[in-house]
């Protein structure tokens, strides 16, 4: 069950590209901590426009820090010669 409710309508696709990087595993735990950093960051912000624009910015910062640091890339294996 997807734990994305707090997002940019526009931003959907990218987000779910951008998921494809994690293992299985931590997509749903990630989908969480977007949505929870966008409720948060529109809580802290007065108006529409405000709230909307900050948000955006700041989940999707996160998520890319994210896919930077944990995605597949990040985790994958290093062999020493002769090991495989």
């Amino acid at each position: 069950m997807s734990k994305l409710k707090y997002f940019h309508p526009h931003d959907r696709k990218w987000i779910l590209e951008q998921l494809e990087f994690f293992p299985v595993s931590m997509r749903e735990g990630i989908e969480g901590k977007y949505s929870a950093c966008y409720k948060e960051i529109c809580d802290k912000h007065e108006g529409e426009i405000a709230q909307l624009s900050y948000a955006r910015r700041e989940a999707n910062i996160r998520l890319r820090a994210a896919v930077k640091k944990y995605g597949k890339g990040g985790l994958a294996q290093v062999y020493s010669p002769g090991t495989i």
